[in-house]
């Protein structure tokens, strides 16, 4: 896999990658930033913003001071500033004024990760949600997405918003931070489902033991994102050796 990502996490990053290569996924390719000082492309992120979570309305006509906005986010690495972005138009911007033909989805298996927030559409409930993972042509991971878009218990909410202390059976059932030491091993996970991705057209898998279970939870998220009782099922660990 071809792996984009931020300097500023490359330490996170790459400690997530030291479990890709333990379980042999392949050559794997650390590279920089691909849209980091390209404010040429200010006006196209501004219009991919959500404006509500209720509507599938975007921000298609964005005020000047919104694409300045971009602008400086792209020239000096603001990833993350609090805006939400349409995943699949996100990739498919990447797609269209970033990467070049010289990229193969098949042999590079493209991936951005970025600071950024990514949502798509749920048509079931007419809104939008965040998501920490875009699977399409690149992938695209957003760090804060693995913190907020699986759902904590009610009592985290409740904690954090009267800020007291979260106790430690609330920190065993959510991820607190992307200083959280847990992080690299879920990181590599979602990279894991990336690669099933690219290999089969299929990233997810219905065992909530496995790496590749699409969790909506971070209880279950934290469940399939560890070293036991297995890394991948039965089925996606025997794929996964003969690819090797």
């Amino acid at each position: 896999m071809k792996i984009f990502f931020c300097e500023l996490k490359k330490e996170l990053i790459r400690s997530s990658l030291t479990y890709l290569h333990k379980w042999g996924v392949g050559e794997i390719f650390p590279a920089p930033c691909p849209i980091k000082e390209k404010p040429e492309l200010g006006k196209n992120f501004a219009t991919i913003r959500t404006i509500r979570p209720e509507t599938r309305e975007l921000n298609t006509n964005p005020l000047p001071m919104e694409v300045k906005f971009e602008e400086r986010k792209l020239t000096n690495c603001l990833c993350g500033k609090g805006s939400v972005y349409d995943g699949p138009l996100y990739s498919y911007l990447l797609r269209g004024q970033v990467f070049t033909f010289d990229i193969s989805w098949l042999t590079e298996k493209p991936v951005f990760i970025t600071m950024d927030y990514i949502a798509s559409f749920d048509e079931a409930e007419k809104r939008y949600h965040l998501r920490y993972a875009t699977f399409s042509f690149p992938v695209i991971i957003s760090l804060p997405g693995m913190i907020e878009a699986p759902a904590r218990p009610r009592e985290f909410y409740i904690a954090k918003g009267m800020g007291i202390p979260l106790h430690e059976e609330l920190r065993e059932h959510a991820l607190t931070g992307l200083d959280d030491d847990r992080l690299p091993r879920v990181l590599a996970g979602i990279l894991l489902q990336a690669w099933f991705f690219y290999e089969t057209g299929d990233p997810f898998c219905s065992d909530p033991n496995c790496s590749l279970f699409n969790a909506h939870w971070q209880k279950d998220l934290l469940r399939a994102q560890r070293d036991f009782p297995y890394v991948l099922c039965e089925a996606h660990s025997k794929f996964l050796k003969r690819k090797k």
